[in-house]
C-alpha cells in the first residue's frame, strides 16, 4: 500500500468540510500524548497498535501522526485492510502543529 501524506492545512480543510468522517490517531507514547496532542485525537501508541487495530473504524478516514513522522510512517504499514489511511506530515515544529490543531477542536465539538 502506498503511503499517503496530508499536511495540516489540508486536514483542516477536510475536517471543516466533514468533521465526523475522521479518526485521528496519535501513535506516540502515553507520556507524549499526555504532554499535549491534537484535540480529538485518540492515543494508540505504536507499540500497541497491532493489538488494537480492530478497534479503529474502517468507515472513517484514519489520520496517523507522531512528532517526527517516523512512527506514523511505520504504523501506516499495519493498515493493509483499510482503504483510507493517511500519515499527517509533521516536522520539527510539532508543538506549533498541536496549537493549530487545537484550534480545530471546534469542528469536533459540534
Amino acid at each position: 500500500m502506498l503511503e499517503k501524506t496530508l499536511k495540516a492545512k489540508e486536514l483542516y480543510e477536510e475536517i471543516e468540510a466533514n468533521p465526523d468522517s475522521f479518526c485521528i490517531i496519535d501513535v506516540r507514547s502515553d507520556d507524549e500524548y499526555n504532554s499535549g496532542t491534537i484535540s480529538g485525537a485518540r492515543c494508540i501508541p505504536y507499540n500497541q497498535l497491532k493489538s488494537k487495530i480492530e478497534s479503529i473504524p474502517k468507515d472513517k478516514k484514519v489520520v496517523l501522526f507522531c512528532k517526527s513522522g517516523a512512527r506514523s510512517a511505520k504504523a501506516h504499514k499495519l493498515f493493509s485492510n483499510f482503504n483510507n489511511v493517511t500519515n499527517l506530515f509533521t516536522s520539527v515544529a510539532f508543538e506549533h502543529l498541536v496549537i493549530i490543531m487545537a484550534f480545530l477542536w471546534r469542528f469536533f465539538s459540534k
